[in-house]
This record gives C-alpha cells, sequence and structure tokens, in this order.
C-alpha cells in the first residue's frame, strides 16, 4: 500500500467519528432541570424579537439562591442555550452555588428544539 493511500484511509478512518456525531434532528430540549424547584438556582425566563422580527430569541436566567456580593453576580454565559440548559444538572448546579455562585445567562431560541437549525445560521 502505498504512502499516500494510507495517508488517506487514516484521514477518513478519523473523520467517521465526527461526521456521525451530529445531532439528532428533532430531538427536543430538555427543560426537566428548569422546572425543579428543589436546587440553589432558580431560572426564569425572557423572550426577545430580533428588530426586523426575524428573529426569536429566548434568555434562561438561572439565579442562586442566596443573596448577590456587594459587587453583584458575576456572570456565566452559555451560548447554544437551548443545548446547554440540557447538558446541566443538579450536581454541577450545586457546585456553582458553593463558589461564586454566577448568575446563568443560557441564550437560545424561542423553540422546543434542541438545536434551532434555521436560527444558527445566523450565529
Amino acid at each position: 500500500m502505498s504512502k499516500m493511500t494510507l495517508t488517506l484511509a487514516l484521514a477518513l478512518a478519523l473523520a467517521a467519528p465526527v461526521a456521525l456525531a451530529q445531532p439528532e434532528r428533532n430531538q427536543k430540549m430538555d427543560t426537566s432541570l428548569l422546572q425543579r424547584q428543589d436546587l440553589d438556582y432558580r431560572f426564569t425566563q425572557l423572550d426577545l424579537d430580533s428588530a426586523d422580527g426575524q428573529r426569536h430569541y429566548r434568555l434562561w436566567v438561572g439565579k442562586p439562591n442566596r443573596p448577590a456580593p456587594a459587587s453583584g453576580y458575576p456572570v456565566l454565559w452559555m451560548l447554544d442555550g437551548n443545548a446547554a440548559l440540557g447538558a446541566l444538572n443538579s450536581q454541577q448546579l450545586a457546585k456553582l452555588a458553593a463558589g461564586q455562585a454566577p448568575l446563568l445567562v443560557a441564550v437560545g431560541y424561542q423553540t422546543g428544539q434542541r438545536i434551532e437549525r434555521a436560527g444558527r445560521t445566523y450565529d
């Protein structure tokens, strides 16, 4: 086998898992964490529309269940918020709350989908 053929075969073998790692197109957003009342954070949501009305955003704000420090809460921004919120768990929130307890802001879209493909093309 030539060196070129071996290199090409290796490149294809390494690329295959990446090509298969795409999320399911119609996967729903996991909102179970947002509904819970027993967490170290409370979540609210704010819907915003672009000035031209073509894009529809949703912000989820997680506020720690403790008073803000004198300088205010530090902020942890999570882009791709629809997917990011589904990746959080109660243990991670407890660990954040035990430390500096940042305000969590997840920026996403007004949809129940985990990945909003049309909106993501503008990101």
